[in-house]
Order: structure tokens, then sequence, then C-alpha cells
């Protein structure tokens, strides 16, 4: 992904920030809520400030029953306290008939 995006940096499961680890406050439904250390699956964004924080992407194939509702928690966190400008959730087909199933996208 990192030609479609030549001005940014593109990691996953990047935890840092700058020399600190990458943290956002959660609600209490999300991981016991709090301060919490984020691994999120996909960024777009510089190193080492939050001036030019573009997209934050939390990934899930859609065989996991788990709520996404924490996804969806992490990705607004991110928004709001570490300035990225956009949120993605994905649903991957999983399983049988996957291939002929599209992926569900949640813009948030």
């Amino acid at each position: 992904m990192s030609p479609l995006f030549p001005e940014y940096d593109v990691d996953v499961e990047y935890n840092r920030h700058g020399l600190d680890a990458k943290a956002v406050t959660l609600p209490p439904g999300c991981r016991g809520g709090g301060k919490k250390l984020i691994f999120p699956d996909l960024i777009v964004h510089r190193r080492g400030h939050n001036a030019n924080n573009l997209l934050a992407v939390q990934i899930k194939k859609e065989t996991n029953h788990e709520s996404r509702d924490c996804d969806r928690a992490i990705i607004l966190a991110m928004k709001g306290q570490l300035s990225y400008q956009h949120g993605l959730l994905i649903d991957l087909p999983a399983g049988p008939g996957a291939l002929t199933r599209q992926p569900r996208l949640e813009w948030l």
C-alpha cells in the first residue's frame, strides 16, 4: 500500500507514538476502558507526530463473531485523541463462499 500513499508512512500493527507506545482512552465496554495500548491493524500517517495522521484501519474476518464495538471505539479514539482524519472498519469474507462475497466497509 505504500505506493498509494507516497507522502506518508504505512504501518501494520504499529504501536509507536513518537518514542512512546501508542495508547488511547477507551470506553468501559472496550477492554475494561481507560488508557489502553493499541495495535491498529493498518495506519497511514507520518511517524513521530500527529500533524499528518491520515487513516486508521481495523480488519476482521466475518467469521469472527466478536462485537465490532471495540474496533469502532478504537478507531474513534484514534480520530479524536491522535488526530487521524479517517477511520475504516473492514469485515473480510471468510469461510465457505467467501470468494463470492464483497468485503463490508464501514467508514467512521
